[in-house]
């Protein structure tokens, strides 16, 4: 069976792990999109090892007019899509006390690599997710989003607008494109290169994503990283829908926040200390 996947961010790091994973579970076909063309071709080489047909895209996900020629791109090669992972991303903790022009840019390019960047994507391919029989979207989120600490500002912001956002498509298809929403904590990448905290395997991400994408496991997942190496994972598969059929988002996000104040811990943050969201 043919199945069609999209990989925001999907030349290394925790995008790379995910497609390599949808890979070698059967996922058909894999599109990774990324900024870098020799990233992405390295990506490709790699990938083409599996029997998934691979190919690739050059887009930044900021800029509308680059994911509209990526969605023409694709529509060039596919009639729909099944599965879109919403993966791109990039972070900086700055400090606000001290902003220079070098943290202005950074903070304009998280502000829009991580929170407009799904919602470009997500619009801009919704309608070839509606051609698929099962159409399901994922999106890669952070414990930064559940969580205020230290030089979280705006990548913890950004990353709950974008969990809103993956809630939006479901809202916005009727409840037909089922979307998933992974909270981890920080993750053995290069984004995250030097970080004094324990580290998640890209790997074991990417193992508990195709579990939601491909077994439906669950709508929402956090995991984290103890320092004694192990790893805690909450699960919950959260009621969308009220009695009368409608839809309230800030309920179902309240209750998922609620869920995760009682479950963590503060091993993940490493020097910084916890500050819960109340």
């Amino acid at each position: 069976m043919q199945r069609i996947a999209l990989v925001t961010g999907g030349s290394k790091g925790i995008g790379f792990a995910i497609a390599h994973e949808l890979a070698q579970r059967g996922v058909s076909d894999i599109v990774l999109l990324a900024r870098t063309e020799t990233d992405l071709a390295t990506a490709k080489g790699l990938l083409e090892k599996t029997n998934a047909t691979i190919r690739t895209i050059s887009a930044d996900v900021s800029r509308w007019e680059e994911v509209k020629r990526a969605r023409e791109l694709f529509e060039q090669w596919y009639a729909r899509l099944d599965i879109l992972v919403n993966n791109a991303g990039t972070f900086a903790v700055i400090d606000q006390t001290q902003m220079n022009d070098v943290d202005r840019q950074r903070m304009h390019d998280i502000s829009t690599v991580v929170a407009y960047g799904p919602c470009a994507i997500s619009s801009e391919f919704f309608n070839l997710l509606l051609r698929s029989n099962d159409p399901k979207q994922f999106d890669t989120l952070s414990s930064a989003a559940a969580r205020i600490f230290p030089g979280n500002t705006p990548y913890g912001p950004a990353k709950r607008a974008q969990a809103f956002a993956s809630l939006a498509t479901t809202i916005n298809s009727a409840g037909r494109i089922k979307t998933y929403r992974l909270y981890s904590s920080n993750v053995d990448t290069d984004m995250r290169k030097g970080a004094d905290v324990p580290m998640l395997r890209a790997e074991f991400v990417a193992r508990v994503a195709a579990n939601m994408i491909l077994e439906n496991s669950a709508t929402d997942t956090y995991i984290e990283q103890q320092a004694n190496g192990t790893q805690t994972l909450v699960e919950e598969t959260i009621q969308y829908t009220r009695p009368d059929g409608s839809f309230n988002a800030l309920a179902v996000e309240l209750q998922y926040l609620a869920v995760l104040q009682q479950r963590l811990t503060p091993a993940a943050y490493g020097k910084f200390p916890k500050h819960p969201i109340s």
